[in-house]
């Protein structure tokens, strides 16, 4: 009964520290709202670096991301190999070198096309509907943010990501619950007209 009270009393806590969390940042969420420009029509290249602790070097792969409209983002890998993927708000389509589209059909892939977007929208607003702020910070010219998700099934997978950037997303780093850890770096920004 004691144990049981015990992790009552626990969960209560870390369930009000991480709301007062968001709070205590509300100036910082403020600022990085304002200086996020919008991501729909925009073009990157990213770079990026995953380690997993039974491989001895890290993956690496490269290619472009696109946000052609709101609610979704296409990731075109080129290398080690290539492959597109498309996520929206309902899940993840991989389209393949041939051209052949395979639908990810999962809660689990739903939820990441949801994270993926409201991540590369780099909108405190978007990203405080899954994850809770751990850390926030702001100046006149850049940003980074910490997270933690919200989601039980995110938390199965991501521990925290962190994201950096000034008008537009730098960096993004996931650390998985398995103890791997993904950095992508974006690059050469472009910027259709809308």
């Amino acid at each position: 009964m004691l144990n049981r009270l015990a992790l009552i009393l626990v969960s209560f806590l870390s369930f009000s520290n991480l709301v007062l969390a968001e709070e205590d940042f509300a100036t910082e969420l403020d600022q990085i709202a304002t200086l996020v420009k919008p991501s729909v029509g925009l073009t990157a290249d990213f770079q990026q670096e995953r380690t997993i602790p039974v491989l001895s070097r890290p993956l690496l792969s490269q290619g472009r991301i696109s946000v052609p409209r709101d609610g979704e983002v296409v990731w075109a890998q080129d290398t080690p190999y290539a492959v597109v993927l498309k996520f929206t708000a309902q899940g993840m389509t991989e389209i393949g070198p041939d051209g052949t589209e395979h639908v990810a059909d999962n809660p689990m892939v739903a939820s990441m096309g949801r994270t993926f977007i409201s991540l590369l929208s780099g909108d405190p607003a978007a990203l405080s509907a899954h994850f809770i702020v751990v850390d926030a910070k702001a100046d006149e010219v850049s940003w980074s943010m910490i997270l933690r998700p919200k989601d039980d099934l995110l938390r199965v997978a991501i521990q925290t990501i962190e994201i950096s950037g000034h008008e537009n997303i730098d960096a993004v780093t996931i650390l998985d619950a398995q103890g791997g850890k993904s950095s992508i770096a974006f690059s050469n920004y472009e910027r259709s007209i809308q």
